[in-house]
């Protein structure tokens, strides 16, 4: 098990003023949330990550329907509600079933 002190500073190191897309994803959502509630990221910072990955990789992937970038700018994160994954961006995938 790594030591909380230790993985903390990995990743204020790996910060700086800003992450990048590699150190994004060599987090899971659980310490891309631990980092926001402790303030070494912040939930703009995140979607500012993904929004400019999505635009460079889903012209060839197609997986993308709906993304909100024009958002980003004006993201009030007081206004993100508590809960496990806060400032953690994320896709939804909704699948309708029509019944007969």
């Amino acid at each position: 098990m790594v030591d909380a002190t230790v993985e903390s500073q990995r990743h204020k190191t790996l910060l700086g003023l800003a992450m990048n897309l590699e150190e994004y994803c060599g987090c899971d959502a659980t310490e891309l949330a631990k980092l926001v509630r402790e303030g070494q990221v912040t939930a703009k910072e995140l979607a500012e990550i993904v929004a400019s990955n999505v635009a460079a990789v889903d012209p060839q992937v197609n997986g993308v329907i709906e993304m909100y970038a024009d958002r980003i700018g004006s993201l009030n994160e007081s206004l993100i509600p508590d809960g496990p994954f806060r400032g953690v961006p994320f896709f939804l995938n909704l699948i309708l079933l029509r019944c007969k």
